[in-house]
């Protein structure tokens, strides 16, 4: 996501002129506090392993589906997130991954990364995770701890025939009950993710310019906004001045309509804002009073669901024309 940047450092304290910046006695503190502190959500990490592998699908022009899933080994129950991208190589991780703010993303609409924290995120969640990459014939292992902030281990080196790409395992380690929290935020955060293969999803995305509709999600009662190819955000309805329509579809915005905070789980919403979403709200309601009256004339029950009978819009979509 392109982000501004800003040259000027220089702030007015007490009427002078002083230079900002960090003094290196208070790098420790800083890197603590953005060691997964900065997530409201323990289940943020999610949402940020999807993101950064469908985004580095598309910078290689990838058609492959990121791998979403859970597994066991002898360390433990594990959800996994795997990509076919470039793979992390020594310098992008020591000059970039591991670095708190650096990203690449930064040029780029086509992405909503560019605050160069996701990877952290996982911190918010567990104290470990491991970091599985292969680059150009070369298989490496990091572990990523929580000591005190961040800290990556670069563990094993070895030859591979494995194609490039990223696998992150973040371990299960409080029980069943963590287990379905984990499996539950899955369906909801990423039902709504593009280009993603996972066994929680059993039936396919429908979308077009108007509307998303998972039916692997069962929604709650706020406008779903998604924005870029997945990410979803929950909106309630007493902000806009628009009723509430009660069909469980997400609204999609282009990467770059909509500015999420510093962990992207919320929406920086000003007033322009609140407009646009208004208007494509209005937009969804002529789009499917045009077409739910198409298909019940079509079927000759138009007069029946002016009495509170549905139809079947798209597969496992159920509308009544009075709720529109």
């Amino acid at each position: 996501m392109i982000l501004e940047q800003k040259e000027d450092n220089q702030i007015v304290f007490g009427g002078k002129i002083i230079e900002t910046g960090i003094d290196i006695e208070d790098l420790t503190f800083i890197k603590e506090a953005l060691s997964g502190k900065i997530y409201s959500s323990k289940y943020s990490f999610i949402t940020e392993n999807i993101q950064n592998a469908t985004d580095i699908h598309k910078e290689v022009n990838s058609d492959k589906k990121v791998e979403v899933g859970f597994d066991i080994d002898d360390s433990g129950r594990f959800i996994f997130f795997k990509d076919w991208g470039t793979g992390i190589s020594l310098d992008l991780m020591e000059n970039v991954v591991a670095k708190f703010g650096k990203s690449t993303k930064r040029t780029d609409n086509n992405t909503n990364g560019g605050f160069g924290i996701g990877f952290f995120s996982n911190l918010a969640f567990t104290d470990k995770c491991f970091i599985i990459t292969n680059v150009d014939g070369f298989e490496y292992t990091y572990l990523l701890t929580n000591n005190n902030g961040a800290e990556f281990q670069l563990l094993t080196t070895k030859e591979t025939t494995e194609l490039n790409g990223t696998t992150i395992k973040v371990y299960i380690s409080s029980g069943y009950y963590e287990f379905r929290e984990v499996k539950d935020n899955l369906r909801r955060l990423a039902a709504y993710f593009e280009g993603i293969n996972c066994s929680e999803f059993t039936h396919p995305l429908i979308k077009n310019e108007h509307f998303y509709f998972s039916q692997d999600f069962d929604g709650d009662d706020n406008v779903h906004i998604c924005l870029g190819k997945g990410y979803y955000y929950a909106l309630p309805w007493k902000l806009l001045n628009i009723k509430p329509i009660p069909i469980k579809v997400a609204i999609p915005f282009n990467t770059g309509e909509l500015k999420p905070s510093l962990n992207r789980e919320t929406l920086q919403i000003e007033k322009h804002h609140l407009e646009l979403i208004e208007t494509k709200l209005l937009n969804l309601m002529s789009y499917l009073k045009a077409n739910v009256k198409t298909e019940f004339d079509n079927i000759h029950e138009y007069l029946a669901a002016k009495k509170g009978s549905k139809i079947e819009f798209v597969k496992g979509l159920w509308i009544s024309y009075d709720d529109l």
